[in-house]
């Protein structure tokens, strides 16, 4: 992949190339996971760094284009700025599925403004580092998310951004913090949790870079882990708990659509959830605890003695068989969708991708669920135990 992308240095031709290059890790990895020579976690780990090098490199040559109109952005010290994105979710843990949107966050370090300097000598007008990034974030993300030509890269989520829709698209570093401990709110410790750099530098240093991005991670860590178990975090999961429920029930409600293998009861966000809570409860004290992966962080809930190993072990089997369920449906038409059908046909077509027949597949499922969510349910009582 980054091959294929990084000799490239004009936008128009990195849109082509980008949608050339999904089509064909796509067309792969359907062949490989379906024929049995990739497993969940190769399916993953592909989709995962074909959207690392794919925003880097879109990252790369839009800020390049814009550098040459404005000048590279400079901090007051004059030192050289990058666009920081970082992956939240499913993309931030290593384990995007195969037809995602991306949840992005856009920061920059410092203020300042750009200036025309070596390759970029011939910049004619000088603009504040803000408007650079805001110039920059509007040129990345349809790059990406766009339906143009062949298809498209990724769609491109903004909204988990610092002060939601009604911010700016590229917020500085300072921006973060003050929204993090003035207005952060509970599910957003959740969210953070997984949120990881995913973009190489542009014009500053690696090492500046990494310093940059390691200010960022400075200032989420207490945000994200308490260093005491506090006990308002159990009254915010309690809720949370409530309303992730009382959600999947309106969804459900009078309907017959099928089974959401993510969304409903017993499904994969039910996991993700009790993962997640013991990493907000604990982490602040066992920094094993702080990873951002499903299954790395199951064992280690095991391993510490918040999940008994045998219950943590089925939930690993029953997320990988969830999984690798939603691949299945989502490779039918490339589509963002995680709806099991009540189509028999359906069914049948989609168990063959898992190598069973329907009926194997259903009872499967049922067993899954079953299994999720009486773990899920008591998730809030294991936690008072825990503290």
């Amino acid at each position: 992949m980054a091959a294929r992308l990084s000799p490239i240095d004009d936008p128009e031709q990195m849109a082509l190339e980008m949608r050339r290059l999904r089509r064909e890790v796509m067309v792969g990895l359907i062949a490989r996971d379906l024929t049995g020579a990739a497993g969940y976690e190769q399916v993953v780990e592909t989709m995962t760094a074909l959207a690392e090098e794919t925003v880097s490199n879109c990252v790369r040559v839009e800020s390049r284009a814009l550098a040459r109109r404005f000048g590279v952005p400079m901090s007051e010290s004059g030192e050289p700025q990058d666009l920081i994105v970082v992956g939240m979710g499913k993309l931030g843990g290593g384990e995007l599925n195969v037809s995602s949107d991306i949840d992005l966050i856009f920061i920059y370090d410092e203020a300042g403004e750009t200036r025309a300097e070596g390759e970029f000598s011939n910049a004619r007008r000088t603009i504040t580092n803000h408007e650079f990034f805001e110039k920059l974030s509007k040129r990345v993300i349809p790059a990406l998310n766009d339906l143009d030509g062949i298809g498209f890269v990724f769609r491109v989520d903004m909204r988990l951004r610092p002060f939601g829709d009604a911010s700016p698209i590229a917020v500085s570093m300072s921006m973060l913090e003050d929204y993090l401990y003035t207005e952060g709110r509970d599910w957003e410790r959740f969210a953070w949790l997984k949120g990881r750099v995913i973009n190489r530098p542009v014009f500053m240093k690696q090492q500046a870079f990494d310093d940059a991005a390691g200010v960022m991670d400075a200032l989420v860590r207490p945000f994200v882990f308490r260093k005491y178990v506090d006990f308002s975090a159990i009254s915010a999961l309690s809720r949370l708990h409530e309303m992730i429920r009382a959600q999947t029930l309106r969804r459900e409600a009078g309907r017959d659509l099928g089974v959401n293998v993510k969304l409903g009861k017993g499904g994969i966000r039910e996991i993700e959830f009790i993962t997640q809570t013991f990493q907000i409860i604990r982490g602040g004290r066992e920094r094993e605890l702080r990873g951002k992966s499903t299954l790395p962080m199951l064992r280690a809930l095991a391993e510490h003695g918040a999940l008994a190993r045998e219950t943590a072990d089925r939930l690993s089997q029953e997320y990988v068989f969830l999984r690798n369920l939603e691949h299945a449906l989502q490779y039918v038409d490339d589509k963002q969708t995680q709806l099991l059908p009540n189509d028999a046909v359906q069914q049948e077509k989609i168990a063959a991708m898992l190598g069973m027949q329907a009926g194997q597949m259903l009872e499967r499922l049922r067993n899954a669920r079953d299994f999720v969510s009486r773990t899920f349910d008591g998730i809030l009582s294991l936690d008072r135990q825990s503290v």
